[in-house]
């Protein structure tokens, strides 16, 4: 059987004996499981300053899009990541380099 991830089949099995009587076949719908995620999230866009202080900078952005599913968001300042989130609203402190919801 040539099966493929992600795919549903009807499976069928029957008897048979050395006259080559065969019985009733019983069927089954199975299932493959799920593919590999191989596909990168869309990049976040509409990538918005929201709010400022003198050590912290509020952040927003519109969700990324993928094929299974989005599960974070990593947050970098001067290209040095400073913490992950799974929202897409954003505090970044800057004097700690710690990015939280």
């Amino acid at each position: 059987m040539d099966l493929k991830c992600g795919t549903s089949y009807t499976i069928g099995i029957e008897a048979f004996d050395s006259a080559g009587n065969a019985s009733a076949r019983a069927s089954v719908v199975v299932s493959t499981s799920a593919c590999a995620d191989a596909s990168a999230p869309t990049a976040p866009s509409v990538l918005t300053q929201t709010t400022a202080t003198q050590t912290s900078i509020g952040l927003s952005w519109s969700s990324s899009l993928d094929n299974v599913a989005v599960t974070g968001y990593m947050a970098y300042q001067d290209g040095t990541a400073v913490g992950s989130t799974a929202s897409t609203n954003v505090w970044l402190v800057m004097a700690t380099r710690k990015a939280f919801r």
